[in-house]
């Protein structure tokens, strides 16, 4: 979560916000594929992949901050 939107565009976040998006949903969709039936890893997966999102979301404001 290291990272910041400076020195990028905001189009230059939306791409990486894309590719990051594409990579957790094919990540949930193989763990699926394994039908997880521990629930620990799955919770775990739910709070990391939840992590994740709100990190865009936050990379997402500060970018539309910038624009305006």
């Amino acid at each position: 979560m290291g990272e910041t939107s400076r020195g990028l565009s905001p189009g230059e976040v939306g791409k990486k916000r894309v590719s990051k998006v594409d990579q957790y949903k094919k990540l949930s969709e193989e763990a699926m594929g394994y039908n997880l039936g521990n629930d620990l890893v799955s919770e775990m997966a739910m709070k990391h992949l939840s992590a994740v999102a709100k990190s865009i979301n936050r990379a997402n404001r500060k970018a539309a901050v910038k624009k305006r």
